[in-house]
């Protein structure tokens, strides 16, 4: 009785090493069939066409296989048209997978063989992976003319999963059971080959009700079930980025003093940007704080205003460092700070912290091109802002004088130049007495 508990415990140990890999494929092809296999376990990397060998009675034979992972499967293929009958073995080699924890590099083989019969029909590609309409290309290989059944839709698709049922994948691999239809929509119809044709089936993504179906194409004695991947179109990610409205900013203070500068973060993307902190570098965070540290929320197209805070210690000095806006994302913006505490400065109007702000912050009001400012003006963050009134310029008679003038003196200039050319072109009357006489 210990005997059998034994080896009915050393036997459950096996079963994961056992079934770490699984390589699903028909026992028996005929000739002209295209081979196809389902491949299942955790690898460490991708397995690739170059990691399938054929070998016939432990010889190599060159084989080109095709290979892609779908829905947690690897689904291959290859076409066996130029391989004779007899025995072969499918070699996964240099693969590297998890089982029990340990990474192990153990080849995985299937035996399987070529037979005399000849295959009904070959397909390309073994499996379809898209986002647009596509072809499936048959090719008949029997001396006859043979009728070929096409089912698409869920057909081998387990709807609680969404995932290739292993029975029914198993059952076309082995060129067996019948075409069930799934509680999705089905499509079926039918295409006669005659011997040797070759047709490419066109076939459209609105036929398929699932990001992955199955479709099946059978005759009598053959069956394909071809893997369909219809990868959903994701709608374009919206940009996310905002900056800070200076790059940079100077502060010069006297020692022992404070100062406030205000500045402002846009969001310049198209999304809402959450939970973005704020944060100083190490050589200013004795003397700089921020109000607020932390944005909850900041829309599109909008802007939150962030208050410095600066105070400098009792000794001239020059401390430089940044501010870091970031989000949760590792979306970053930042801020150039420079502090330069001088012994005895004394601060200009334009340094005392109100250029930092908008002309509304400032109670003022921008005047338009048509308008002039009475009373003092200041910059603000956006243009000259009037602190006074806005009024309505006059129009100047300077341009009406500077008019009139220059009308007088091109009248003026065109009467004596008239009068200098009729002058030159008049001449004296001829005295006939004088002629008579002999005067000239």
């Amino acid at each position: 009785m210990k005997r059998v508990f034994g080896v009915a415990f050393l036997f459950l140990l096996l079963i994961p090493a056992v079934c770490a890999v699984e390589l699903d494929m028909k026992s028996g092809f005929g000739q002209y069939e295209t081979l196809t296999a389902r491949v299942s376990g955790n690898f460490v990397s991708p397995l690739l066409g170059s990691n399938f060998f054929l070998y016939r009675e432990h010889v190599r034979v060159p084989l080109e296989f095709h290979v892609k992972y779908i829905e947690g499967y690897y689904y291959a293929y290859a076409q066996l048209s130029d391989k004779q009958p007899g025995n072969y073995t499918l070699s996964l080699e240099n693969i590297e997978y998890m089982s029990r924890n340990e990474i192990l590099k153990d080849k995985i083989i299937q035996n399987f063989s070529i037979t005399e019969n000849i295959s009904g029909f070959s397909v390309e590609p073994g499996f379809i992976v898209t986002d647009t309409d596509f072809s499936i290309r048959v090719q008949n290989m029997k001396g006859e003319d043979i009728t070929i059944q096409i089912v698409t839709g869920t057909a081998g698709v387990d709807s609680a999963t969404d995932n290739p049922e292993k029975k029914g994948f198993l059952e076309s691999l082995f060129g067996g059971g019948s075409d069930s239809e799934s509680s999705g929509n089905v499509s079926v119809k039918s295409v006669t080959l005659k011997s040797d044709e070759i047709k490419e089936l066109e076939f459209s993504t609105e036929e398929f009700n699932s990001s992955f179906s199955i479709i099946s194409l059978s005759t009598e004695n053959l069956k394909y079930e071809i893997p369909v991947s219809l990868p959903v179109l994701k709608e374009p990610e919206k940009e996310k980025s905002f900056r800070f409205e200076k790059s940079e900013i100077v502060v010069s203070m006297a020692t022992n003093s404070n100062a406030t500068r205000k500045v402002y973060l846009h969001n310049t993307g198209e999304e809402v940007l959450e939970n973005i902190s704020l944060l100083l570098s190490g050589s200013l965070v004795n003397f700089v704080s921020l109000s607020p540290l932390k944005i909850e929320e900041l829309n599109p197209n909008s802007s939150v205003q962030i208050e410095i805070l600066m105070n400098s210690d009792a000794e001239s000095r020059n401390y430089s460092g940044q501010i870091t806006a970031k989000t949760p994302e590792n979306l970053s913006a930042y801020l150039a700070l420079s502090l330069n505490f001088i012994q005895g400065f004394v601060p200009s109007e334009e340094e005392d912290g109100e250029v930092f702000q908008t002309c509304s912050e400032m109670q003022g009001k921008k005047c338009s091109d048509n308008e002039k400012c009475v009373g003092n003006s200041r910059d603000s963050l956006d243009g000259i802002c009037c602190l006074g009134n806005c009024i309505k310029k006059k129009e100047s008679s300077l341009g009406r004088i500077i008019g009139i003038i220059l009308f007088i003196a091109i009248a003026g200039f065109l009467v004596w130049f008239y009068l200098k050319k009729y002058k030159k072109a008049k001449t004296p009357a001829v005295d006939l007495l004088k002629v008579a006489r002999g005067k000239t």
